[in-house]
């Protein structure tokens, strides 16, 4: 899909009474494109952190006698899976053990010494890509947004959620509140079905061996 497609749902459905979803068109108007981008963009991270839509993967060369190391990926959201040179999955977080490598923030990794690998390749959940402002406001239909179709549902609300709570009450009744009880509802029933993406790794063994 492409963030004018989302524009488009969020004119003529959950922003169809405000401002920037009508008029004679009944699209998003130019010049509100940015602004509610803005929130497009905040709702793909917030789907991405919470469902494992998207992994990528990158290689930690080991350096001897240096244990701490830091990923350059932009996209990190948090480390997956580790494996070793030899594609075996190595243990990772797991308390009380020496042998496991540990994970101190989301993009850094704690090696322990003695692991007998050259290098590291690390599985990371990634966070959706930013969008090209240039073509947010004057080519929104070539701004591919890479989300499944499962998914598009509580990216509308959380979008409308977002816009409408500046607004706040309007008789009795909190609009953007109610958009943030329906994005929690339909992320719910999502975990519930366990949508996810199907990861590439074959080989789940931890590895017990290659201690030196």
């Amino acid at each position: 899909m492409t963030l004018n497609d989302i524009f488009d749902q969020l004119s003529y459905g959950e922003l169809a009474q405000v401002v920037m979803g009508t008029g004679d068109t009944g699209k998003v108007p130019e010049a509100e494109r940015r602004r509610i981008a803005a929130s497009v963009q905040l709702g793909l991270t917030a789907l991405h952190k919470r469902f494992l839509l998207k992994e990528q993967t990158v290689q930690v060369d080991l350096v001897e006698n240096q244990q701490s190391y830091i990923l350059d990926a932009p996209d990190i959201l948090m480390i997956e899976r580790v494996y070793d040179d030899k594609g075996c999955e190595l243990m990772l977080n797991v308390m009380n053990d020496e042998r496991s490598i540990r994970t101190p923030t989301h993009r850094s990794l704690l090696v322990p010494d003695g692991l007998a690998t050259a290098f590291l390749k690390v599985v990371y959940r990634a966070n959706h890509e930013e969008f090209n402002g240039i073509y947010v406001e004057a080519l929104p239909s070539k701004v591919k947004v890479d989300l499944p179709m499962t998914h598009l549902e509580p990216l509308l609300y959380y979008v409308a959620s977002r816009v409408l709570n500046p607004v706040g009450m309007v008789s009795e009744f909190h609009e953007g509140n109610n958009y943030s009880a329906k994005y929690e509802a339909s992320c719910q029933r999502l975990e519930q079905l366990n949508m996810r993406v199907d990861t590439q790794e074959s080989n789940t063994r931890l590895c017990r061996n290659g201690w030196v």
